[in-house]
């Protein structure tokens, strides 16, 4: 019986990671790198530490830990500008339509998000009363694809694994509810080869209701 249902941030509620992207590009330029959308594709579900030492790899930059930290200040500088810039029309297309048909069935909605941001963005997209818990990058020692961020929401909730469904859209989101034994629904652009993880591929929200929800998690 399905319970509950875990939305991602970034790419599955809004479009967040065009602003990663120009926030990062930013950063690469410094070091006469061009951050290429294909590039910027194997920085999802990253952290912050991680993204930038992706990116100086990318360049075949070193720098002291010092510095990275500069950069990723004045990558989460540029980041909150264009976040404070965000309404509820950036919310994705089918989010709020998913969200009234799963409050009407009484499942409950949490968000389980790699940013530490996650409560801000969702102030500007005003649908944060819309989640029952959150756990973002604040509450977590281990980040995805670890299975921390899940485990926490099925705590606040008090759910089972086999009760929950996960919508994400990156590699480190789909091996995250792997490993938190949750089923995944794998939306956007990187569902290629997503069913070692997930059991139903999607373009967006617009797709998904509670029927299509629930029967992933029925019983055989």
């Amino acid at each position: 019986m399905l319970k509950a249902v875990f939305f991602d941030l970034d790419g599955v509620l809004c479009d967040t990671s065009q602003h990663h992207f120009q926030s990062w590009k930013l950063v690469a330029e410094k070091f006469n790198f061009d951050l290429t959308v294909k590039k910027n594709e194997k920085l999802k579900g990253l952290n912050r530490k991680e993204s930038v030492n992706k990116i100086l790899s990318w360049a075949d930059v070193q720098l002291a830990e010092a510095r990275k930290e500069e950069l990723i200040k004045e990558k989460n500088n540029q980041y909150l500008k264009l976040i404070d810039l965000m309404t509820p029309q950036d919310l994705n297309e089918g989010v709020l339509k998913l969200f009234h048909s799963l409050r009407s069935n009484g499942v409950k909605i949490g968000l389980g998000a790699s940013t530490s941001h996650a409560v801000r963005v969702l102030d500007k997209l005003d649908c944060i009363a819309e989640f029952d818990a959150i756990v973002d990058g604040n509450m977590v020692k281990r980040p995805k694809p670890d299975a921390e961020v899940f485990e926490l929401l099925m705590e606040k909730l008090d759910v089972q694994p086999e009760e929950c469904v996960v919508l994400e859209d990156s590699p480190n989101g789909f091996e995250s509810s792997k490993r938190a034994k949750i089923k995944c629904v794998a939306m956007g652009n990187l569902c290629t080869g997503h069913d070692a993880c997930c059991s139903l591929a999607i373009k967006n929200l617009s797709e998904l209701n509670f029927e299509s929800l629930a029967k992933l998690v029925a019983p055989n």
